[in-house]
């Protein structure tokens, strides 16, 4: 009952204490939805040149090949994680399951660096 009463009051405090609620009024008559931050490609990379189609095309790509790393190094650390759990400590399974874990970590890390990397070129380039 408990964790019922505390998942209604967060999701009152979504609801009722969204920044949209904060700004303005739903039913005044000014009230406006700003589509600018709920686009799906990044407007960094978006220009209005003659490249502006290509630039859109390959920063989507980007982004997808980096979302597809990221869940597989999730993926991989949940690996070594069941390693780690499923042979209750084991030696031969322990070691090799940190050792996926571990590479789990690096590539998660390699992911988000590239993605970091790759933004920061758009955005000196193209901006």
């Amino acid at each position: 009952m408990k964790k019922l009463l505390l998942g209604l009051v967060f999701l009152f405090i979504l609801i009722f204490f969204d920044s949209a609620f904060a700004i303005d009024d739903i039913t005044s008559s000014n009230f406006t939805i700003d589509v600018g931050t709920i686009t799906p490609t990044p407007t960094s990379l978006i220009s209005d040149e003659a490249g502006g189609t290509v630039t859109n095309f390959l920063a989507s790509i980007l982004n997808k090949l980096i979302l597809v790393f990221g869940v597989f190094s999730a993926f991989i650390m949940t690996i070594g994680a069941g390693y780690m759990i499923i042979y209750h400590g084991q030696d031969e399974f322990l070691s090799k399951g940190k050792s996926i874990f571990m590479a789990g970590l690096i590539s998660l890390a390699i992911a988000l660096s590239a993605g970091i990397i790759v933004r920061l070129f758009a955005y000196l380039l193209y901006s």
